[in-house]
């Protein structure tokens, strides 16, 4: 069985764009996400600069793969997707190396 997959999404809005407006079409991207198999979390951050980050945890890297190719082409994603500014986004797919917490480090 593999480990969970964490898909990293790093991007800006397009200008003129309102975090309000962005932040309303989330909700339609999350039913959707949720509906791809393999999902298991998803966190979005947003720094003070304006960079925002869509953490998405996914239970394999085959799962994560697909449902970046499976995302782009849903109906409830086209709003997400026309306000960010995709010159300026990188998308990564990152595998467990090692863990702290709890006191212990883990394999």
């Amino acid at each position: 069985m593999s480990s969970p997959t964490i898909e990293l999404v790093q991007f800006r809005l397009k200008a003129g764009v309102d975090a309000r407006t962005f932040l309303a079409t989330v909700a339609d991207t999350q039913a959707a996400i949720t509906r791809l198999p393999g999902f298991l979390s998803r966190e979005l951050l947003r720094g003070d600069d304006g960079l925002w980050v869509d953490l998405v945890q996914w239970r394999s890297k085959a799962e994560a793969l697909a449902a970046a190719e499976a995302f782009g082409t849903m109906p409830e994603v086209a709003a997400f997707a026309n306000m960010i500014d995709e010159t300026q986004m990188t998308m990564l797919h990152l595998g467990h190396a090692l863990s702290f917490g709890d006191g212990a480090a883990s394999p």
